[in-house]
C-alpha cells in the first residue's frame, strides 16, 4: 500500500504508474488502484498489454470515452486511444452502465458495431446475475465513480443522482473480486479530498467486499468439474456447462473450457424456451468467422 506522487506533467503521471504496474504483474501481485482521473484506465491497460499479449477488459462506467483519438489523453477519449492502438491488443471490452442520455447515439452505435459488449444502467440494477459472466474473465476491471449515484456530498468528481446505489456497487464489487483471471482494478474520479464520513464509509466497504471476492477466488479449486445439459433451440442443440462447484454456467462445445462463454442461468432457462440471448448470438457469430 502507497501514494504514487504525480509527475510534472500528466505523461510523468501516465509513465510512473505503468512502471509500478509493471513491478506487480511481474510479482503477480494484484494492484488496485484509487484515485485519479478516469484516463488512468489506459495506464492500466498498457501496463498489463505489455505483462501479456491480449487483455480482456471490463469498464463500469456511465459515458464511453470514445471522442477526438487525435487529441492528447484525457478521460474523454481514452477508450479511443485504446481501440486505435497498434501497440495494444483488446480480447474482449465489456462496457456497463453507460446512460443513454450522457452519451452520443452514435457512439454507443460505434461499439457495438466493434462488437464489444455494452448494457445501460437500467440492466445492472436489482441483482449481478445479469452482469457477473463480464467480470469472470476479466484481466482488468475499472470503475468510473461517476457511476455511483452520489446524495449530500458528492462522492465522485463528477457527481450523478442517478447510478449504482451503495448496496448494488458493494455487490459487483464482490463479482470482480470472484473473477478467474483478475490482475488490475481501478477505481478513479473519487472525490477523495472531500469525501467525508459516509462516503469514507462507502469506498472502504467497496474495497472490502473486492478483497473478500479475491480471497474466496483464491479458495476454489484449481481443477473444475462440468455437469453438462444439451438444449434444442430451432432444430439445432447447444450445450450449456455448469460448475460443479460453483453453480456458474458456461456455453459452448468442445471440451475447452477457456473458449466456452460465461455466461448467467437465465440464459440457460431462456435457451430452454427457445430463445438465445444477444449475448450468445454474438458468441456464436464469432465462432463462424
Amino acid at each position: 500500500m502507497g501514494d504514487l506522487v504525480s509527475g510534472k506533467t500528466l505523461e510523468d503521471t501516465h509513465y510512473a504508474l505503468q512502471e509500478v504496474l509493471l513491478m506487480c504483474h511481474h510479482k503477480n501481485a494484484i494492484p488496485i488502484v484509487i484515485g485519479g482521473g478516469n484516463d488512468l484506465s489506459f495506464s492500466l491497460f498498457a501496463a498489463l498489454n505489455q505483462y501479456q499479449s491480449e487483455v480482456n477488459y471490463t469498464q463500469i462506467s456511465n459515458v464511453i470515452a470514445l471522442q477526438n483519438s487525435n487529441e492528447s489523453l484525457s478521460e474523454d477519449n481514452f477508450l479511443a486511444k485504446i481501440f486505435s492502438s497498434k501497440n495494444f491488443s483488446v480480447k474482449q471490452y465489456n462496457h456497463l452502465g453507460y446512460q443513454k442520455h450522457l452519451n452520443d447515439v452514435e457512439q454507443v452505435k460505434l461499439m457495438k458495431d466493434l462488437g464489444f459488449d455494452t448494457l445501460r444502467l437500467a440492466e445492472m440494477m436489482n441483482g449481478t446475475e445479469r452482469c457477473e459472466p463480464y467480470f469472470r474473465r476479466a484481466d482488468l476491471v475499472t470503475i468510473n465513480t461517476d457511476s455511483v449515484e452520489s446524495f449530500g456530498k458528492p462522492f465522485s468528481i463528477h457527481p450523478q443522482i442517478n447510478g449504482l446505489n451503495r448496496r448494488e456497487v458493494c455487490a459487483y464489487m464482490k463479482e470482480v473480486g470472484l473473477g478467474e483471471n483478475l490482475k488490475t482494478v481501478g477505481l478513479f474520479n473519487l472525490n477523495i479530498e472531500k469525501l467525508g464520513v459516509l462516503n469514507g464509509q462507502l469506498l472502504s466497504q467497496m474495497l472490502w467486499y473486492l478483497i473478500e471476492g479475491i480471497n474466496i477466488q483464491k479458495s476454489h479449486p484449481k481443477e473444475k468439474t462440468f455437469d453438462t445439459f444439451w438444449v434444442m433451440v430451432e432444430d439445432k442443440e447447444y450445450a450449456f456447462h455448469r460448475d460443479a462447484f460453483s453453480g456458474l454456467w458456461y456455453f459452448g462445445e468442445g471440451t475447452n473450457v477457456e473458449e466456452w462463454l460465461p455466461c448467467s442461468a437465465e440464459a440457460y432457462e431462456m435457451a430452454k424456451r427457445g430463445v438465445l440471448n444477444v449475448l450468445l448470438m454474438k458468441y456464436l457469430e464469432r465462432r463462424q468467422r
